[in-house]
């Protein structure tokens, strides 16, 4: 087998493998943008449930010092339910800062999967593109030692072979000789 042949059979190896890496990078990176799209939903449903159970505690509370003062005898008007309405608001205030936060945790969280399935993809067409590259390069090669599409009438490296030379060579690569 000539140098040509086997450079030529290397380069399309490697060209494969540069194919076949791109292509495990895209699978890899859109599994992990898929988990981290799952993940950015249950940042999301989390902060909604610790909003409820924050909001539902602030009612408890609210329940339990409107009892307080009745018991005691003070009337829910007045300094009494502006502490009431304290209460409320700010149980409000904090169970919409857990949903804000749980947001902006979602939010960046799909921003990453977006991102994660973009360097995937990048990998995917620059592996093929210097696949594709590596093929042209040594296609241009084989083709400058006359071993592909011999237009010109002059011997090709097989060709080139002695009949002596060519009557070695497996019965497939004589017939594809001529």
């Amino acid at each position: 087998m000539s140098t040509g042949v086997a450079l030529m059979a290397t380069s399309v190896m490697s060209s494969m493998g540069q194919m076949y890496s791109g292509a495990q990078a895209m699978k890899a990176a859109s599994a992990e943008a898929s988990l981290q799209r799952q993940q950015a939903v249950l940042a999301s449903q989390e902060a909604n449930r610790e909003a409820a159970r924050k909001e539902e505690d602030a009612n408890k509370l609210r329940k339990k010092q409107k009892m307080i003062f009745l018991k005691s005898g003070v009337g829910i008007e007045g300094s009494p339910l502006l502490i009431l309405e304290e209460t409320e608001r700010e149980a409000r205030t904090e169970a919409d800062a857990i949903r804000n936060s749980g947001l902006a945790k979602a939010n960046l969280g799909l921003k990453k999967a977006q991102q994660t399935f973009r360097t995937g993809r990048a990998a995917l067409i620059g592996s093929t593109l210097k696949s594709i590259s590596t093929t042209g390069s040594m296609y241009a090669y084989g083709q400058s030692q006359g071993m592909f599409g011999n237009i010109t009438g002059t011997p090709n490296n097989l060709g080139a072979l002695s009949n002596n030379q060519a009557g070695a060579l497996p019965s497939w690569v004589q017939s594809a000789r001529g």
